[in-house]
This record gives C-alpha cells, structure tokens and sequence, in this order.
C-alpha cells in the first residue's frame, strides 16, 4: 500500500492495525485457484526437469515455452496478509519479492512463510527502492483499488504507482492487475503518460513524448474471473448489511443462511459462465490447429499467421488519431458488465488485466 491524507486505505497506520492482531489471512478477490490458468497462459513458471515422455508447455503466444520465455522475478505489490505468495510459489514460481508498506504484514508474513526462501520488504509502491527492470511479472491484487478511495488525490497516488511498476518491470514483463473495476485501462495508459511528461518538466506533454519512443501498456487480456468464495460471502454480507459492520452478520443467524445460499448461487453462476469462456476458447485453438494442418507445406505461413492475431493487438499497434480510443471502449463494455447493481463491488467476479511493458 502507499501513504496519502484523507484516505485510511492508504495509511500505514490503517494497515497496522488491522494486521496487528489477525492471526489469519485473507486474500482480496481471488487466489490462485481462480486465477492459476491466467498466470499459466501468459506468464508460466520455470519448467521443471523434463522426463522423456512429458510435454513443454505452452505460452499466450501457443509455442513452446523454454526457458527464456517462463517467469524467474515476481513482484508482488501489496502482499498484506494474503497467501497468493505461498500459492505461487507452491505453483513452481521462485524469484518472489513481496513489498507492502505495513510493518506489521511483512513481518508476520515474513516469519510465516520464512522456509519458502521468498523476500519481504516494507516498501511504499509509489516510490519504490528497487533499480530499473529487475521483474519479470508484477502482480497486484487490490493495492490499486484501495489507493483509487482517496477520490483525486488517490487517483495522483495510483498513477505514482502504475509508473512506478512500470519502471520496476523488465522490457515486455508483464503486470497482473486484478481489480474489481472493468474500466481502468484509461487510467493505467494516462499514469505513464503523466511520469513521461514528469520527467520532462516545462517541455509539456506533447514535447515530452515526441522526441523518442513512448512508454505504453500494451493490453493482452482483460477478462472476468470469479472471486473466490471466501470474497464472494463477504460482498452478500455487505450487501445485506448496507453499511453495518460486517461483525453483526455473526449475530444474525437468519443473515447468515440468506447469505450462503446467495453465495452458493453466485459462484455457480460464475463456474458456468468459466467453462463456457473455457470451451469457446478450446474450439477457437482446436480451429487454429486444423488451420495449421491444412496448410502445412505451402508458401501460405505469413497469411496464417496474420489471421491468428486478435484484431485487439491489431488494433492496439495502429497509432489513432484519438489516443486511448480504444481504452475508453473497453472500459465502456467493464462498465456495462458491472450489472444492474451499479456496484462492482457487489459483483460475483473481478476483473483480471494482463498488461505488457512497451514502447511505441
């Protein structure tokens, strides 16, 4: 987390207290049981020693993933007392550094953990101590988010933050992003606009960026993932206790039942609405596949080729003449998927960005 006035999400002190005595630990949206098949996809850890008879895996680009290609550095901003840490590493990832500006986090987290072989640090995410490029990945579940609850000036504290990842990742490392908002691409692209334009001072924004090649997040994926149950039990208490803390659900038997039967329904919900994206993304591969097949052995590689790239990254290569156009759509198809409620928050589901460290 980072510090800013006016915003107990941000302060230290807040974040003190509330891990100075909880023994237990809680994960923001998801875990990597929800979220395991995104990090496999475009980020995979280091394969392990290969028998004769096992296949390499794969990447987002569908070849063979070596060594060069699968994650050595994690960064995880914001750890708090989650154990998504723990899970990666358990997953096969190593390198992993967490940093969290609570004291009291780090350190319970430190001795908890102390046999993984992983870092701790407390550390402030806008201004990190960390020299240029040192991460394959940066992951951040949540930090974002409770940063944006210090209205405009949370929203200067964020953009600190995105450049500060930014500067942190390797070139083409990749930022993991799950926040419980579908529209923060804008936001995500405008900080590093913001940081260019920073270290550049009197020149504007225009001078700034025009003399050499520009920082970009260039977007992958950004797709719905359901929460975990844990989170998901929590938004229906909110939602029933509209406001009252979340204690007085624990006096209220008749709450509680209402609100595991809710749960249950919503995380069915959300397992159907998986496998459905999972299915339509198998018969999309399996029609690649027999693409390849057909025209194996014939001068037609490069058209192949062409037609297996999404017209997103088509679209984001292309310099429009209204920057961030494309931003601006998908956060209006997030926000239109928040649903009825006009509350994300009270969504079964978050939302997971996988962002990629470029220039143009």
């Amino acid at each position: 987390m980072s510090s800013c006035q006016g915003n107990d999400y941000a302060s230290p002190d807040f974040w003190d207290a509330r891990f100075k005595d909880s023994e237990g630990m809680f994960d923001w949206y998801a875990t990597y049981e929800e979220l395991g098949d995104v990090f496999r996809e475009f980020c995979p850890p280091p394969p392990s020693p290969a028998k004769p008879d096992q296949f390499q895996c794969t990447g987002h680009s569908g070849a063979e993933t070596d060594e060069g290609d699968s994650v050595d550095s994690v960064l995880v901003v914001g750890c708090g007392n989650s154990a998504f840490s723990a899970e990666l590493h358990a997953a096969g990832y190593r390198g992993i550094t967490n940093i969290d500006i609570s004291i009291a986090a780090v350190a319970k987290m430190e001795s908890r953990f102390q046999d993984l072989g992983m870092q701790w640090q407390v550390m402030d995410a806008t201004h990190m101590s960390f020299g240029d490029a040192l991460f394959d990945v940066a992951v951040d579940k949540g930090t974002l988010d409770a940063l944006m609850g210090g209205g405009s000036s949370g929203s200067e504290t964020v953009k600190s933050m995105v450049a500060e990842v930014w500067r942190v990742l390797r070139p083409e490392g990749l930022f993991v992003l799950v926040s419980h908002n579908g529209t923060r691409l804008a936001l995500l692209r405008a900080a590093l606009q913001d940081a260019e334009a920073k270290e550049a001072p009197g020149a504007g924004h225009e001078a700034a960026t025009s003399s050499g090649p520009r920082q970009r997040w260039r977007c992958l994926e950004m797709r719905r993932c359901r929460l975990s149950p844990q989170a998901t039990l929590i938004n229906v208490l909110r939602s029933k206790l509209q406001g009252r803390p979340l204690i007085e659900a624990l006096r209220d038997p008749e709450i509680l039942r209402q609100a595991t039967i809710e749960t249950k329904n919503a995380l069915k919900r959300m397992q159907f609405l998986d496998a459905f994206r999972l299915f339509k993304a198998r018969k999309k591969a399996n029609a690649r596949c027999s693409e390849d097949l057909s025209s194996e052995g014939s001068n037609e590689d490069a058209d192949e080729e062409a037609k297996e790239s999404p017209e997103e990254d088509k679209e984001d290569e292309k310099e429009p003449d209204n920057e961030g156009g494309g931003d601006h759509q998908r956060d209006a198809a997030g926000a239109k998927s928040a649903g009825a409620s006009g509350d994300p928050r009270l969504q079964p589901y978050c939302w997971v960005y996988v962002l990629q460290k470029t220039w143009r």
